[in-house]
């Protein structure tokens, strides 16, 4: 049942948004998803990232998600 025949953007992806989401300068990165739980990560330097989706109650709710904007 999960196919582009019954849904045209299935193939679409979620999406991927990139901000300074706490004042820190570095930025952070927040993925959407169509098929399972966004993600939040913030950025703590020297290319290493912390997943923070649950604590900043980001990981969303059920629905299709094809797009994110900041």
């Amino acid at each position: 049942m999960m196919n582009s025949f019954f849904y045209e953007y299935f193939y679409n992806g979620g999406g991927v948004a990139v901000s300074v989401f706490n004042n820190d300068n570095l930025p952070d990165i927040h993925f959407l998803s169509n098929l399972r739980k966004n993600k939040l990560f913030m950025n703590e330097g020297n290319l290493k990232f912390k997943n923070v989706s649950i604590k900043a109650n980001a990981q969303g709710r059920d629905g299709f998600y094809t797009r994110v904007t900041f």
